[in-house]
């Protein structure tokens, strides 16, 4: 995976030809939406997901995604209130896909990779075409105003 496309997708919107203009423009209403300060998280096993197709590699944590999880549960409430309940993911498995076509991989404990998540990013996938297009951008901004604020 190219460094540039490395990502945790917090909720999925489907697969589409063109994205419907409407759902841009309720995607863009619900990051506009939220409210969070930047905060950290660390990922600290490398492995497959399990389940009735293992492969993959993907980067997944035990501890330091509590913070991520609350993005994820404050975007889907930004996506109800902007008329996209039907996109949000009740079960949430925080993880950075590394490599998609491999044979599956035990999990297995790593040094912690640590980083500072300071932006919703909105981005079109095309699926099978190794192509991201960013839609959308949001920093995360800290609540505590700053002397140099006023």
């Amino acid at each position: 995976m190219a460094v540039g496309r490395l990502h945790v997708t917090l909720h999925w919107l489907g697969v589409y030809d063109h994205v419907p203009e409407e759902l841009l423009h309720r995607a863009m209403d619900a990051g506009g939406r939220v409210e969070m300060e930047p905060f950290g998280v660390g990922f600290d096993r490398v492995g497959s997901f399990e389940g009735p197709e293992p492969g993959g590699l993907a980067l997944t944590g035990t501890q330091e995604l509590k913070s991520l999880r609350l993005l994820q549960r404050t975007l889907g409430s930004a996506m109800k209130a902007a008329g996209m309940g039907q996109f949000v993911r009740s079960r949430f498995n925080p993880h950075v896909s590394l490599l998609y076509d491999s044979p599956p991989v035990p999990r297995v404990p790593i040094s912690t990779i640590r980083w500072q998540v300071e932006e919703l990013v909105l981005i079109d996938s095309h699926v099978g075409k190794t192509k991201h297009v960013e839609v959308g951008r949001w920093p995360l901004r800290s609540r505590q105003m700053n002397f140099s604020d006023w």
